[in-house]
């Protein structure tokens, strides 16, 4: 299953790493400041049990270049974006 995360703040970051520690392939779109922050690391620490993204992973945090065929998608960013922002991510087929 393809994944795509937009947003990796507490809920984007857990999920997504979630996702990552089952194997799925997952990305990440996140804003340029957010991306270099996550280069560090993504250490996702719960009474479930700690995950921790892959290094393979971390390169597509921001990636502009977003997958085609997402088989899901989880949006979780704090307020909802302009308009044009959506529609620049979400384009119809």
């Amino acid at each position: 299953m393809r994944a795509l995360i937009v947003g990796a703040g507490s809920v984007g970051g857990y999920f997504g790493s979630r996702l990552a520690a089952a194997k799925r392939d997952v990305s990440f779109l996140v804003r340029p400041q957010r991306a270099s922050q996550l280069a560090r690391g993504l250490t996702v620490r719960s009474q479930g049990g700690d995950t921790t993204v892959p290094d393979e992973l971390r390169t597509r945090f921001g990636a502009a270049r977003v997958i085609g065929g997402v088989a899901a998608m989880c949006w979780s960013f704090r307020s909802y974006p302009p308009k044009r922002k959506l529609e620049s991510v979400m384009r119809p087929r």
